[in-house]
């Protein structure tokens, strides 16, 4: 593990100054007015006790944000813009949020997501994945070693997303439809692309490159983290990177250069992925 982080920090080096859609969360109507809100705001890039992930997220903010004006600013400092909707926040969120139901027991939701947040919801804890304008969900979010190899791409992907929000002016009553086309609007791309996946984001039993080559036609390539940062980082248009969510439920595949959303997709048999995802998935790229 020493050698890999040893690697990688040759890919991704300390700059003065930084996903899914992990799976970026993205499709609540909500967000048709709420992107307008955080549109005029200044974001707050929340720092961690990390030097990892403050390093990776200092470097993807400061060459591809462009969406709002950005602050850095501690974790320690969030009180201080609590309630205030001249900012959002793109923040690490590890909170517990206590749910009370008249009736039923208390019961709390531990949260896992890098979100794009409006601050007019008072402290962290009193948001839930479905209050973000846009949230990755990790298995672990404070292993960042187990994401730092895609977490560029994956902030990239977020403000992807938020910008076509923002263009498209979409109104609630057409916003299924509109998502329809964001998920799909690359699909035909991936027949130039290579696919990169990481071994990591496969059981163990689909790790087998010829078996997912005589399923999934198109170029791909199993890789390790080294491999698939390095892609990222140097906006590799020929790549795209595959990204799955930590239960399983669904896919996304996103364009190394700029993060586009190419491809999302529910995995067929719910928490298992396998052959046949790939294989569907090859299917839907040469449907005429």
């Amino acid at each position: 593990m020493r050698h890999f982080f040893t690697k990688l920090w040759l890919i991704f080096p300390l700059f003065l100054l930084v996903y899914l859609p992990s799976a970026a969360q993205i499709g609540q109507e909500h967000a048709c007015a709420k992107i307008h809100e955080i549109a005029n705001t200044t974001t707050l890039v929340v720092l961690d006790e990390d030097s990892l992930y403050n390093s990776l997220i200092h470097y993807a903010v400061d060459s591809f944000w462009t969406l709002t004006p950005v602050k850095y600013i501690p974790r320690d400092d969030l009180p201080l813009y609590e309630g205030d909707k001249g900012y959002s926040m793109l923040v690490r969120n590890n909170s517990i949020r206590v749910v009370h139901r008249a009736g039923r027991r208390t019961s709390s939701i531990k949260m896992n997501d890098l979100g794009l947040y409006l601050c007019d919801q008072g402290a962290l804890e009193n948001y839930l994945t479905r209050d973000a304008l846009v949230a990755v969900p990790f298995r672990n979010l404070m292993d960042t070693e187990a994401y730092a190899h895609k977490l560029i791409g994956l902030v990239q992907s977020m403000q992807a997303y938020a910008a076509f929000l923002k263009e498209q002016n979409i109104s609630p009553n057409k916003f299924e439809k509109a998502l329809k086309t964001y998920k799909t609007r690359y699909l035909k791309e991936l027949m130039y692309r290579k696919l990169l996946i990481c071994e990591d984001d496969l059981p163990e039993k689909l790790r087998d490159l010829k078996k997912l080559k005589k399923v999934y036609k198109f170029e791909v390539e199993i890789v390790d983290k080294a491999r698939m940062a390095d892609a990222i980082k140097r906006q590799d248009m020929e790549v795209a990177f595959f990204h799955i969510h930590p239960r399983q439920r669904e896919y996304y595949i996103m364009d190394a250069r700029g993060g586009r959303l190419m491809y999302a997709a529910k995995v067929i048999d719910y928490g298992e992925l396998k052959l046949k995802d790939f294989a569907a998935l090859f299917n839907t790229i040469i449907e005429p």
